[in-house]
Formats: structure tokens, C-alpha cells, sequence
């Protein structure tokens, strides 16, 4: 009787589920999930209201939920190596036990004891972990068998999930509808993004954070000083932690007690790492060595990536934009770098080296253009991307590979090469404009001193191309775009670029 409750349950909110992400399967039969977490392709689940941790095969096609070990009222979970990390709500055993799933029914093992806990992060031998019963957030050094617990956040509302990003700890607070961030460097907490229902699990993944709220699932870029939500998911029910396994999102609902609960599974669209910028290849190994020595990354093949966010790059870039792109990040360092490809050991280079380079300070969803470059050198044949950046510490930056255009449009291999330097020497760099334009706010006609530029492109807020001409006179007539703020790179004479913002009223 209650698997016949249960998928009639999972029957009904099938058909509420409408965003990004198609429902595929469920694990039914649940008492008040809380905690997933994946390990070897196994669903490992908490049960508060049965007091249990239980498994489930992920690729077994007849696989049932099995019973691994007994605590009181288990709450969130979290992987490290072959362990899971169990917080435990309330009881006798309130605290943190530790699981080998080496095992088939491991022990649990106190890890810390005389606290309820409800969400659970580990990095670097540190465990992260919120009580809702003492609205706080604590560390616990994993390494140290006399450490006791070190609160660094109080006054909090409920707080449930947490996840980190870089140097920040993001943490649910389900009794008010907000995330919060608290900078791990000074332990400050301001609030991060509001207009949640009951935000419960946070998870990063590819780069975004993840928020499970009541009904929906929705992500947001964690370096954005202006965070927008993207739903990804809605028409859920009690959602609370996910684990995700490549582009499948597995979402625990504890929608009620006596085996209605259920873990539902959502293919999502699958990006590979580098298509966006949201998900760009970390590359700060590259930086910090001896100026004048050159550091190379592994080979990429860009052959079957698309131009996912492909307005970018349209301000710097003759002809289209970009079609066969990878995205890279890096924090700055303070240091000047210059950053081109090569194809040194390539089995299948991109065609004569042919790349074309565009670099972005900012997150994501704030993205400033810097620099670009399609060609190195052409007297000399280097047809590589090449820019200069002298980066400023802590400021996150992007910058895209491309080869439309080039001599190899399908694309090939090619590394990314840094160099650290002394000073930025060449001008591949977007220059300001903003001293060489008049009336500015201007009613649609926009004059150029000096030379004219000879192409033009605007970008509105978003980052979107909204207008690009060829410029045959020193005017330029913006009428037909709508009252705003607009980014507008022009194209000199000597082939170099200069940006600067307009305002059209």
C-alpha cells in the first residue's frame, strides 16, 4: 500500500515538473528523506523519521533501498574519500558520525558528539557544520583528536546546507528565505541572495551553487555581486539535499512520513567543462612562476564544444563571433601575464595555430571586456591568440579560446600557454574611448573625435550584441535602441579596439 501511495504521489507531481530538467526516475517508498549523497554509483539516503541511513543501487535495474545503519533522526551527508559524514538532529546521539562504506554495514563512529547537527561540508581536513537548534555554523579540524568545535557564525535562521566557493562559505537559512556567505578569511557574513521560500541544500556544481527551495531548484553564479536565480526545476515538493553524478541531479523530497518520501532524478542539459563560462577550466596553476618562463597547460580539443554565451567575443572579433569555444578562469595574483596558445605536442592541432583569444574581468554575469587578439603575429606567421593582462590580487578573470574563422573551423588541439612578465608590452588590450565620444548620454547621434573607427559593436547590459555596423563617416546614429546603459567597442584604424559606456535616453 504505501509503494502504490508513493507512485501515484510521483504520478501526479510528474506532471508538474516544467523547466530545464526532464524527470527520469525515483526511488519511492521513503520515510522523510533528508541527506543524499553518491559514492560508487550507490544513492546513500537519510531517513529522519525511521532513525535510518539507507542505499540504493543507481544501476541496478531491479536495485531496493537497504538499510546500512541506525542513528537518531539523520540529517545531512557528505563524501570524503570512502567515508560518509553523517549529521545526526537530535537524541542521545546528536552529533556527527562517520560511515566506511567499505563496509556493507558499517559502524557508525562518533566523529563529535552533543550537538544537533543539520547540514555537513568537509575541505582540506575541515568540517563545516550548521546546528538549527543553536542557529549557528561551526568548524571542526578533522586532524586534530583534541579540536572541539570553533563557532564562527551565530544569529542565524535555521541554517541547513551549506557549500564553499573559493574563499566563501554559503550557508541556507531555511527559517527566513535567504542564503547567506561568510568570508572564511575574517569569518564576516553578509547576506548573499533573498526572495527564497525554504532554501535547504546548496551544492556546487559546475561552477554554479545549486539551491533546493520547497517547490523548485534553482542555480546562480556564487561570484556575481548582482546574484539572479535561474530555475532549473520546479513543481517539487519538500526539497531538500541533492548529489549530483555527471548531468544527472538526484533531489530528496520529504514530502511526508509512512513511506512517501521519494529521491526524484533529473537529466540535465549536459555542458561539457570549459562550454560556458558559468563552468570555465580553472587555470591558476599556471600562474605565479619565474618571470620569462613559460607554463603549459594539458592539450584541449575543442572540436566538439559549441559557443555557449557566443555574443561574447563579438566585440573584439572581425567577421562572427565565436563558434568552437573554451572557457578558462583565474583568479589575479597581482602579477603580469601574457597568455597565448601553442600546439607543442598536439596529435591533431588546430590548423596552423590558428586561435583567437578574448579576456574578461568579473564574474560571469558581470563580465567587462579587457582584451583580444586573433593573431600573434602574422609577418612572422604565429596566427595564435596572444594578450597581456597585468591582473589585479583577488579579481576573478575569463577568457575564451576560439577558431572560427581560422584556417582549421573544426576546431583541433592546442594548449594555453602563461608567461609571467615584467610589464604589459603590447597593445592588444581594449583601450577607453570614452574621451573620444560626444554627446554622452547622447538622444541617438554619437560623434567620434579624431579618426573614425572603421566597424563598430554594442552590447546592452546583459552582454548581448544589439547592434554592429561598418562606419563610414565620425557619427554614429544609436536611435533605434531603447533608453539604457550600452557597452560600445569600436574598431580603429590600426586595427586596435577602445570601449567605453554609453547611456542612450
Amino acid at each position: 500500500m504505501k509503494n502504490l501511495i508513493a507512485l501515484l504521489l510521483f504520478l501526479c507531481l510528474s506532471s508538474l515538473f516544467t523547466l530545464n530538467a526532464q524527470p527520469d526516475t525515483v526511488v519511492t517508498g521513503l520515510d522523510a528523506p533528508s541527506g543524499i549523497s553518491i559514492y560508487n554509483d550507490q544513492l546513500y539516503i537519510t531517513q529522519s523519521f525511521t532513525d535510518e541511513v539507507s542505499r540504493f543501487s543507481l544501476d541496478l535495474t531491479y536495485a531496493t533501498v537497504e538499510a546500512v545503519a541506525s542513528l537518531d533522526t539523520p540529517t545531512g551527508t557528505f563524501v570524503l574519500g570512502n567515508d560518509l559524514y553523517v549529521g545526526n538532529g537530535v537524541g542521545v546521539n546528536a552529533g556527527i558520525y562517520r560511515l566506511n562504506l567499505l563496509e556493507a554495514n558499517p559502524d557508525p563512529i562518533p566523529v563529535l558528539e552533543d550537538i544537533a547537527v543539520s547540514g555537513v561540508y568537509i575541505r582540506d581536513s575541515i568540517l563545516y557544520f550548521s546546528s538549527q537548534n543553536e542557529q549557528s555554523v561551526y568548524t571542526f579540524d578533522l586532524t586534530d583528536e583534541t579540536a572541539m568545535p570553533q563557532l564562527i557564525a551565530s544569529g542565524l535562521a535555521q541554517p541547513s546546507g551549506l557549500a564553499i566557493s573559493d574563499n566563501e562559505l554559503f550557508i541556507a537559512e531555511f527559517g527566513n528565505g535567504q542564503v547567506s556567505k561568510l568570508d572564511l578569511t575574517d569569518n564576516s557574513v553578509s547576506v548573499f541572495l533573498t526572495d527564497f521560500d525554504r532554501p535547504y541544500g546548496l551544492n556546487i556544481y559546475g561552477g554554479l551553487l545549486y539551491v533546493s527551495d520547497n517547490a523548485s531548484i534553482n542555480h546562480v553564479d556564487p561570484n556575481a555581486t548582482d546574484p539572479l536565480k535561474t530555475l532549473v526545476v520546479d513543481g517539487l515538493e519538500a526539497a531538500r539535499q541533492m548529489a549530483f553524478r555527471g548531468s544527472e541531479l538526484y533531489v530528496a523530497q520529504a514530502i511526508g512520513f509512512f513511506g512517501t518520501g521519494i529521491v526524484t532524478r533529473f537529466l540535465l542539459p549536459l555542458e561539457l567543462p570549459g562550454d560556458s563560462c558559468q563552468i570555465a577550466l580553472g587555470i591558476d596553476s599556471l600562474l605565479g612562476g619565474e618571470i620569462g618562463v613559460a607554463r603549459d597547460s594539458r592539450i584541449f580539443n575543442n572540436e566538439t564544444y559549441n559557443a555557449i554565451g557566443a555574443d561574447q567575443g563579438t566585440e573584439c572579433f572581425a567577421g562572427d563571433g565565436p563558434e568552437r569555444t573554451i572557457w578558462y578562469r583565474f583568479t589575479g595574483d597581482g602579477n603580469t601575464y601574457e597568455i597565448r596558445t601553442n600546439t607543442t605536442g598536439a596529435d591533431d592541432p588546430v590548423g596552423m595555430g590558428d586561435t583567437r583569444i578574448a579576456i574578461y574581468r568579473g564574474s560571469c554575469a558581470e563580465l567587462s571586456p579587457i582584451g583580444c587578439n586573433e593573431d600573434e603575429n602574422t609577418d612572422l606567421d604565429l596566427l595564435n591568440g596572444r594578450v597581456e593582462i597585468a591582473t589585479e590580487a583577488g579579481v576573478p578573470y575569463s577568457f575564451l579560446v576560439d577558431t572560427r574563422n581560422g584556417l582549421d573551423s573544426d576546431g583541433g588541439e592546442f594548449r594555453v600557454e602563461v608567461t609571467r612578465q615584467d610589464t604589459v608590452s603590447s597593445v592588444s588590450n581594449v583601450v577607453d574611448l570614452s574621451n573620444r565620444i560626444y554627446p554622452n548620454p547622447t538622444n541617438g547621434i554619437l560623434y567620434f573625435q579624431g579618426e573614425s573607427p572603421i566597424r563598430v559593436v554594442v552590447l546592452n547590459a546583459m552582454g548581448r550584441r544589439v547592434f554592429k555596423t561598418t562606419v563610414t563617416s565620425n557619427q554614429l546614429d544609436l536611435s533605434t535602441l531603447p533608453t539604457g546603459l550600452y557597452s560600445l567597442f569600436a574598431q580603429l584604424p590600426d586595427e586596435t579596439w577602445a570601449s567605453s559606456k554609453v547611456i542612450k535616453r
